[in-house]
C-alpha cells in the first residue's frame, strides 16, 4: 500500500488536509481490503467514486470477484447478511456517506456501484422485493436503510425523498422499484431514512399510478392483496387512474385479491364502476360473474340491481343464483321486521331472543387502600432494590461496566392508582415514565395486586385491568397470564361483567386494537366504534376469538355482545364476503349465541356446500338440525361446479334427507365427476337406496376402466401394487387387477382419509378376508413410505461434506472434532423425512377394514413417534374415528387427552365428542363402553378349537393378568400345540392378538382410572357394573383398587374391593351389599380417615394385591387458608438437577415437555387431567430442544382450567395432593441449591 505515514498518506492526498468529512475518511478506510487483490485498488476505487474516473474500476472489480470474497472475509459474519450481522460501524458510515451524496448525486450513485461489487458481493441483503428489482437499486436501498436504532444515532438527512428517486433512476431503477420493495414485506430497513413505516408507505403509495400498479403487480396474490387493502385505508384507491387496475382484481384467480378489489372499488364512483362491472356479471367465467354479482350487489344503485335482476333471469350456475338471490331478497328485512335490533332478533325457529339489558358497574368513591397497604408495597419496592443492588455488584464483579441502580419507589402511586387518585396509562399509551405502568410491574407486586383486586370498586379495577393490556386481543389468560387478566376472567365468568363492559371500558380508556392486515397500521377505534370494530375485525380474521371467548369465559357473558352487532358479522358471510377464514369466523360468532339468528340461514347455507372444508363443516354443524332445507340443497345437485354437487350429496346425507333420495339417484345417472358420483353413490347408501346398480362386479370394472385411464397415478410410483395381497370377489373370483389401480387413484384424488363411506362399500364386495388383509397392507405400506428414514451410515456419509466446511469456514466449529460436528448434523437430520404421505393420504380411506387390534397398534405407535407431522397425524385421527371400533376408539381418547400436538389433540377430542353424542352418551361412557375384550367372554374365558379335529382348549384371563392355557383334558400347558392347519393358525393369532389386547388395555386404563381418581369422577351402580366390573379385562384392573359405594348425596356408604371370586369386600374381608349404593367412585388417601386408610393397606398386604396405581399411599397435602389463594406450588423452588434427570423424572410420571418457545426452548412440563379439563405445570428454568444435560432448577407447580391459571384452592383437593407428591418425587432427583438463579437458563 503506497504511502501510509503518520500524516495519512494517500487519504490525505483524496480527501485533503483532513478537513474533510470524518464519514468519508471512515468509507475510505472500509475498503482497503482492495489492495490484497491488486496494487493500489483502493485510491483508484475511491478515486472513481469522487470523480468518476478511473471508470475502468468497476470492470476490473468485477472481473476479480473471487479474489475480492477472499479478501474481504473476515467483514461477514456467519450466514453473509449485510445490517446488524455486519459491521455496524461501516453499515453506518456507508449510510451517512449516501445520505450526504445529496451535494452530488454521481457520488453517491458510483459508489453504491462499489458497494454493489465488494462488501455487498455475494451478501443477501434486507432489500426485499420481486426478482425484477434491479440489484443496484437494491443495494442502493439496502444503504440508506441501514441505520442503528438507538438514539443519536440517525444521520440527519440531507438526501430527500426525490433525490431518492433520481438515485434509484441513476442506478437503472425507476418508481416501481420503491414501491416494490415497500409493499413486498412487512418491514423495510427504508423506515430509517423515512423515520417510521407509516410515512414510507405513504409516500410509496403516492407515486404516479402507473410506477405503483407496476410494482405491485410484480408480486404474488397475498402481497398485492394486502397493497390494495392499504391502498383503500390511505384513500389512494379512489384515484381514477386506478379503476381499471382493480377492476383487473376482480377477476385475479386468488380470492384474497378479489376480495381487496371489491373493497377498494366501493371507494371509486358508484355510477362509473356499475357501468363497468355490468358487463363483466355476463363474463363466460363463473368465478368473473361472482365478484361482478357481489360487486353490484353492494354497490346498491339502481342501474346495479336492476343488472343482477336481468342476470338472474338467465344465470344458470347455482352458486351465483344463490349470490344474486341473497342480494335481491327481502327474507333478512322480513326476518328482523318488528324487531328493535339492539334489543333482540328472531331466531330461525320463530321464536324472539331477548338480548339482555347492561347493568350497571358499581363504582366506589371511598379509599379503600391505606397505610397497612403502602407498608407491604414498600417492603416490596426495598426488596426489588436489594436485589437489583445485589445483581449489579455481581456484574461489576465479573468484569462489567457499572450501571446506575435507580431507586424503586413505587408503593405511593399503586396506592393513588387503586384509590382512584391517579389514572393509569394503557400498555399503548406507556411513553411517559413518570406514570405508573401496570404492564411492566415485576412477578414481586402480583400477590398484592390480585388481592388489591379484590377489595377494589368493580369500574376501577376493570380499568386497571384493561390497562395493562398490549392489546384488547390479551384479555385472553393463554395470551398473558397476569392478576389483572386472571380478574378479567374471574368476573366474567361469576356474571360481574360481561364482553359489553370490556368493550365499553377498552373504547373509553382508548385501549389498542390490533389490526391484523400488517400493512394497516394499528389505530385504536373511537371509544363508541370500539365494540364494532373489534367484533367485526375478529369475526372477519376467523375462529380463533370466538374460541378464545368460549374457552375462557363460557358463552353467557360473551353473546350480549355479540347480538348487539350482527350487522358486522353479516359483513363477514355471503353475500357480502366469500372469503373461507372470514365465514369460518363470523358462524363461530354465531355459535356463541342461544339461537342462530333468521337473517343467517341462507348466508350459511351458501358456506355449508362451499369449498373451503372448515367453514363448510361449521357451517354444516349449525345448519345440522334446521328444518326446511332439503329442496334447496338438493337443487345444489345440479350446480355446475362438482365440488358444490358432491357436498350437496353428502350434506343431504349427514342431515338424514332420505326424501332428496330420488334427485340423488336422477344426479347419478348423468354424473360424470367421480368425486361428485363417489359422494352421490355413498349419500344414496347412507340413506337406504339401492346401490346395485353401481356396486354390481360388473359396474364397478366397468368404471375402474375408465377411471384407470382417466385418473393420474403419478404420486402412487411409490406404491407396489403387484405386491399387495390377492384379492378375491365375495364369490371367489380374482379381482381385475384395474379395479385396485382405479380405487387406489381414486383415493388420491378424493383426499378424504376420514370418509371411508365409498370404499367400504366397495370392499364390501370383496372377500372379507382379503379386504382387511389389503387394508392392513395399505396401512402399513403407507406408513412405511411416510416414515422412511436413510440409515445412519447414509446419513453420516451425505452430512460429511457439510461437516467439513462448517469446520472450515466457520470460526465456531474450527476447534471442534469433526466426528462431534457430524453427530450434529445427523441429529438434525433424523428430524426430517425425505418423503411424505400427505398427498397421498387419501389412500388411507380404503384402510377402515384393517384388522382392528393391527390398525390400533401402527396408529398409535406412528403417532408416538411421529405425531409432529400434523397433516398426517391428522389423517390418522380422521381414520380412527371413522372405523369407530373399540380399539380405535381408545387410541382416539388417548390421543384426546395426552398428545403433545395441539391441533391434533382437540381434532380428537372434537371426534371422541361427535360419537359418544351420536351414541349419546359422554366421552367418558364412550370410552367405558369400546374397551376391547380381545375375545374374551364373561368371566375372562374363550374357547379356541386346535388342529385338524378340533379340539377345545381353554383360555382364562387370571387376577394377575396372566394367559392361562388349558387343554382338553383340563390340564394347564404352557403354550398351544404346533400345527400348520388352518384351525391352529387361526386359533395361535387368536391368543396373540388376545395378549396384545390386555397389555394395552392394561396401559391404557390404568391411565385413565387413574384420571378418573383425580377428578373425582363417579358411575352409576349399573354403569359401574356393566361396563368396568363385568368386562373380562377391566374386571382384573377393578380388584386392584379400592372403590367407594356412594348415596344419593354423595355421602360414602362403604368401601370395597372386589376379588377374583366376584365377591365385594370391605377391609376386613366381609362382604360388602351395593344395593343401596347410587354412585361408584375411586377410594384415595384424601377421602378417607387414617384409620380406615391404614386397614386398607392392611387389606391390601394379606390378599397380596398389587395395586394398579399408588392410590392410598401417598401423603395427602392440606392447604392452609392462606395458601387457597396463591396460584403456584412453591415449596421446591431451587431444586436443581440436570435437565435428562428432569425429562426421565417427569416422564416416569406422566407429564410432557411443555410447548417449544422462541429460540427453540422450553420452560414447563405438563401433565392433563381431560375429564377434569385441568393441566398441571411444572415450571422450570428451561432447556433446549434437541435437549443438552445442562443444570436445570424446579421453580413451582400451578394448574390451568381453560387456559386460565387457578387458585389453589379451586383446584381439585386429590388432584392437587397427586400433583403436590408428583412435585416432591420430580424433585427427588436433585436437591436444593441456594444459588439455583445463577445456573442454567435462569441467568
Amino acid at each position: 500500500m503506497a504511502d501510509t505515514g503518520k500524516a495519512g498518506g494517500w487519504l490525505k492526498r483524496i480527501f485533503g488536509s483532513g478537513d474533510g468529512p470524518k464519514t468519508d475518511m471512515r468509507i475510505a478506510k472500509e475498503i482497503e481490503y482492495l489492495d490484497k487483490v491488486e496494487a493500489d485498488l483502493t485510491v483508484k476505487t475511491v478515486s472513481y467514486i469522487l470523480t468518476g474516473e478511473p471508470a475502468t474500476v468497476i470492470a476490473s472489480l468485477d472481473a476479480q470477484s473471487q479474489a475480492i470474497l477472499k479478501a474481504r472475509a473476515a467483514k461477514i459474519q456467519g450466514g453473509g447478511y449485510v445490517a446488524h450481522y455486519g459491521d455496524p460501524k461501516a453499515a453506518q458510515g456507508r449510510r451517512a456517506f449516501v445520505l450526504d451524496g445529496a451535494q452530488n448525486l454521481d457520488i453517491a450513485a458510483r459508489y453504491v456501484k462499489v458497494l454493489a461489487l465488494t462488501d455487498f458481493l455475494n451478501v443477501t441483503l434486507y432489500a426485499g422485493g420481486s426478482d425484477d428489482m434491479p440489484d443496484l437499486v437494491k443495494s442502493l436501498i439496502q444503504t440508506v436503510g441501514q441505520v442503528s436504532r438507538a438514539p443519536g444515532n440517525i444521520s440527519t438527512t440531507r438526501l430527500s425523498a426525490d433525490d431518492l428517486l433520481k438515485l434509484i433512476a441513476m442506478l437503472g431503477g425507476r418508481p416501481a422499484d420503491l414501491v416494490d420493495h415497500v409493499m413486498g414485506s412487512s418491514w423495510s430497513v427504508m423506515t430509517a431514512f423515512f423515520r417510521d413505516r407509516d410515512a414510507l408507505e405513504q409516500f410509496a403509495l403516492s407515486l404516479p399510478a402507473t410506477e405503483v400498479i407496476a410494482g405491485l403487480t410484480r408480486h404474488k396474490a397475498d402481497t398485492l392483496a394486502n397493497a390494495i387493502k392499504a391502498m383503500t385505508w390511505r384513500k389512494i384507491a379512489s384515484d381514477p387512474a386506478y379503476l381499471d387496475f382493480l377492476l383487473g382484481g376482480l377477476e385475479s384467480g386468488s380470492q384474497k385479491v378479489r376480495d381487496a378489489a371489491r373493497a377498494a372499488l366501493l371507494t371509486q364512483d358508484a355510477g362509473t364502476v356499475t357501468d363497468r362491472v355490468v358487463p363483466l356479471a355476463s363474463s363466460g367465467k363463473a368465478a368473473l360473474r361472482t365478484s361482478a354479482a357481489q360487486m353490484l350487489g353492494e354497490l346498491g344503485t339502481d342501474t346495479a340491481m336492476d343488472a343482477l335482476r336481468a342476470r338472474r333471469e338467465i344465470e344458470k350456475t347455482q352458486a351465483v343464483q344463490l349470490l344474486i338471490d341473497q342480494f335481491l331478497g327481502t327474507s333478512a328485512v322480513a326476518q328482523t321486521a318488528g324487531v328493535d335490533p339492539a334489543v333482540g332478533y328472531i331466531a330461525a325457529d320463530g321464536s324472539t331472543v331477548e338480548i339482555p339489558a347492561r347493568r350497571a358497574l358499581p363504582k366506589g368513591d371511598g379509599k379503600p387502600f391505606g397505610k397497612d397497604d403502602l407498608a407491604i408495597l414498600s417492603a416490596i419496592d426495598a426488596k426489588l432494590e436489594a436485589s437489583q443492588r445485589e445483581h449489579e455488584a455481581n456484574r461489576v464483579k465479573a468484569g462489567h461496566k457499572p450501571h446506575v441502580v435507580r431507586p424503586v419507589k413505587r408503593a405511593s402511586d399503586l396506592i393513588d392508582v387503586f384509590n382512584g387518585e391517579r389514572p393509569v396509562t394503557p400498555y399503548v399509551n406507556s411513553k411517559n415514565r413518570d406514570a405508573v405502568q401496570i404492564s411492566y410491574l415485576p412477578n414481586a407486586y402480583h400477590g398484592w395486586i390480585s388481592e388489591a383486586l379484590s377489595r377494589a370498586p368493580t369500574d376501577r379495577a376493570m380499568q386497571i385491568c384493561l390497562a395493562s393490556l398490549h392489546d384488547f386481543d390479551r384479555i385472553f389468560e393463554q395470551w398473558q397470564s397476569t392478576p389483572m387478566t386472571t380478574w378479567i376472567g374471574d368476573r366474567m365468568r361469576d356474571a360481574t361483567l360481561d364482553l359489553r363492559d370490556l368493550l365499553n371500558g377498552a373504547g373509553q380508556a382508548s385501549i389498542q386494537y390490533r389490526s391484523r392486515d400488517y400493512l394497516i397500521p394499528v389505530k385504536t377505534p373511537a371509544a363508541a366504534d370500539f365494540a364494532r370494530v373489534w367484533i367485526g375485525g375478529s369475526a372477519q380474521t376467523g375462529s380463533w376469538t370466538a374460541q378464545s371467548l368460549e374457552q375462557s369465559f363460557g358463552k353467557e357473558p360473551c353473546w350480549p355482545a355479540i347480538a348487539e352487532h350482527l350487522d358486522v358479522i353479516a359483513d363477514a358471510l355471503p353475500p357480502q364476503n366469500l372469503n373461507a377464514q372470514a365465514n369460518a369466523g363470523a358462524i363461530a360468532m354465531l355459535q356463541l349465541l342461544p339461537a342462530l339468528p333468521a337473517q343467517f340461514v341462507q348466508p350459511i347455507l351458501f358456506v355449508a356446500l362451499g369449498d373451503s372444508r372448515v367453514a363448510r363443516d361449521r357451517a354444516r354443524a349449525v345448519l345440522a338440525k334446521q328444518p326446511g332445507l332439503d329442496e334447496a340443497i338438493s337443487e345444489a345437485l345440479t350446480d355446475k361446479r362438482q365440488a358444490v354437487r358432491a357436498n350437496a350429496a353428502s350434506f343431504l346425507a349427514q342431515r338424514g334427507a332420505k326424501s332428496a333420495l330420488p334427485a340423488i339417484v336422477k344426479r347419478l345417472k348423468a354424473e360424470k365427476s367421480e368425486t361428485a358420483r363417489a359422494a352421490m353413490i355413498s349419500a344414496v347408501a347412507d340413506l337406504g337406496g339401492d346401490t346395485t346398480p353401481y356396486l354390481s362386479r360388473k359396474a364397478l370394472v366397468a368404471e375402474a376402466e375408465k377411471l384407470a385411464t382417466k385418473l393420474p397415478g403419478g404420486k402412487l410410483d411409490w406404491l407396489p401394487l403387484d405386491q399387495a395381497p390377492g384379492l378375491r370377489w365375495r364369490d371367489g373370483a380374482t379381482v381385475e387387477p384395474v379395479v385396485i389401480d382405479a380405487w387406489t387413484k381414486l383415493a388420491v384424488k378424493l383426499k378424504a382419509p376420514g370418509d371411508g363411506a365409498l370404499f367400504n362399500l366397495y370392499l364390501d364386495q370383496l372377500d372379507k378376508g382379503d379386504a382387511e388383509a389389503f387394508a392392513n397392507w395399505l396401512l402399513t405400506s403407507w406408513i412405511g413410505y411416510d416414515t422412511f428414514r436413510d440409515s445412519l451410515a447414509e446419513m453420516r456419509a451425505a452430512v460429511l461434506p457439510m461437516a467439513q466446511q462448517y469446520q472450515s469456514q466457520y470460526t465456531y466449529y474450527k476447534d471442534k472434532p469433526l466426528d462431534e460436528i457430524v453427530a450434529m448434523l445427523v441429529r438434525y437430520q433424523m428430524q426430517s423425512y425425505p418423503n411424505s404421505g400427505s398427498d397421498t393420504k387419501g389412500l388411507l380411506a380404503m384402510t377402515h377394514r384393517a384388522t382392528p387390534a393391527v390398525m390400533a397398534r401402527i396408529c398409535s405407535a406412528y403417532l408416538k413417534d411421529h405425531g409432529k407431522r400434523v397433516s398426517q397425524a391428522k389423517a390418522m385421527i380422521e381414520v380412527l374415528a371413522s372405523a369407530g371400533t373399540s380399539e380405535s376408539i381408545q387410541v382416539l381418547v388417548a390421543t384426546s387427552t395426552r398428545f403433545k400436538q395441539r391441533s391434533v389433540r382437540e381434532m380428537a377430542e372434537t371426534l371422541v365428542t361427535a360419537l359418544a353424542e351420536d351414541r349419546g352418551w359422554t366421552a367418558d361412557e364412550l370410552a367405558d363402553r369400546s374397551i376391547p375384550s380381545g375375545g374374551l367372554e364373561d368371566g375372562g374365558a374363550m374357547e379356541l378349537e386346535v388342529g385338524e379335529e378340533l379340539k377345545t382348549y381353554t383360555i382364562r384371563l387370571d387376577s394377575d393378568l396372566a394367559v392361562r392355557i388349558t387343554n382338553p383334558a383340563g390340564k394347564e400347558v404352557k403354550s398351544l400345540p404346533a400345527g400348520k392347519d388352518a384351525a391352529t393358525k387361526e386359533a395361535k393369532s387368536l391368543l396373540s392378538g388376545l395378549k396384545k389386547t390386555i397389555k394395552t388395555v392394561t396401559d391404557q386404563q390404568r391411565m385413565r382410572l387413574y384420571e378418573a381418581m383425580m377428578a373425582g369422577r363417579t358411575w352409576t351402580r349399573d354403569d359401574w357394573q356393566n361396563d368396568l366390573n363385568a368386562h373380562p379385562i377391566m374386571a382384573r384392573l377393578t380388584e386392584r383398587l379400592v372403590w367407594r359405594a356412594l348415596a344419593e348425596d354423595g355421602t360414602p356408604i362403604a368401601a370395597f374391593r372386589p376379588t377374583p371370586e366376584g365377591d365385594l369386600f370391605d377391609a376386613a374381608g366381609d362382604d360388602v351389599d351395593l344395593d343401596a349404593a347410587v354412585r361408584i367412585d375411586l377410594a384415595h388417601s384424601a377421602t378417607m380417615d387414617a384409620e380406615a386408610r391404614a386397614a386398607w393397606l392392611e387389606h391390601i398386604k394379606d390378599f397380596e394385591v398389587t395395586p394398579l396405581f399408588a392410590q392410598l399411599t401417598r401423603p395427602v397435602h392440606d392447604l392452609t387458608p392462606d395458601q387457597r389463594a396463591l396460584t403456584a406450588i412453591t415449596d421446591r423452588e431451587g431444586w436443581l438437577m440436570e435437565a435428562l434427570k428432569l425429562r426421565s423424572a417427569t416422564g416416569k410420571l406422566g407429564y410432557d415437555r411443555g410447548s417449544v418457545e422462541d429460540g427453540a426452548s422450553f420452560q414447563d412440563y405438563s401433565k392433563t387431567f381431560r375429564s377434569a379439563g385441568i393441566v398441571a405445570e411444572l415450571q422450570f428454568t428451561g432447556s433446549y430442544v434437541p435437549e443438552d444435560n445442562i443444570p436445570v432448577a424446579i421453580m413451582s407447580m400451578q394448574f390451568r382450567q381453560k387456559a386460565r391459571i387457578m387458585k389453589l384452592g379451586d383446584v381439585p383437593p386429590l388432584l392437587l395432593s397427586e400433583c403436590w407428591n408428583d412435585l416432591h418425587d420430580i424433585a427427588a432427583v436433585g436437591s436444593f441449591d441456594a444459588d439455583w438463579r445463577k445456573k442454567g437458563l435462569y441467568t
